[in-house]
Order: structure tokens, then sequence, then C-alpha cells
């Protein structure tokens, strides 16, 4: 299986004004790439980012059935929510 998540980074850090936003992403992307690694060990990972205000976004690849495969990347979209919520990614 194959999980392919993208963001932007200034939705990430909305209009907390300071903050360094590509610092902010990469923390951010390795932090969630290592919570979705603990759900997902045998999956392939790819966590990127833009610089721009785009929402999260998760593609599942490699999954055969649908309804799987749309649980996956909701799963995914809440452990994004809770690495938001929870990590320390702000610098």
């Amino acid at each position: 299986m194959r999980l392919n998540v993208t963001f932007g980074a200034r939705a990430l850090v909305g209009a907390n004004d300071g903050l360094d936003a590509q610092a902010c992403a990469a923390r951010y992307a390795g932090l969630l790439r290592d919570a979705l690694r603990r759900d997902h060990p045998d999956a392939s990972i790819e966590v990127t980012w833009s610089d721009d205000r785009a929402p999260t976004h998760v593609d599942v690849q490699g999954v055969d059935e649908e309804r799987r495969a749309r649980a996956i990347e909701r799963d995914a979209l809440d452990v994004a929510w809770v690495v938001k919520q929870m990590e320390p990614w702000g610098a």
C-alpha cells in the first residue's frame, strides 16, 4: 500500500504571524509521517507540502477494495488532525 499526504504550509500555520511556515511544515510532515507509520508499518508513506493554503489531501494506492481505501483515507485525515492539534510542530 502507498499513502500520499499533501497539505499547504500556510494552511497549517493559519494566522499565526511570526511562525516560519516552511520550518513548521517540515516538522509537522515528519511528525505526521511517524504517526502514520505506527498505524501502517508496511505502507510506503510520503508526506509533502506546498507553500499555499491547500487543505490536507490523502491518496491511497494499492488497496483493491474501494471501501477499505476510503476508510484508510479517513483514518489518515484523522491522524493528521490529531498531530496538528497535539504535537509540537510550531517553529
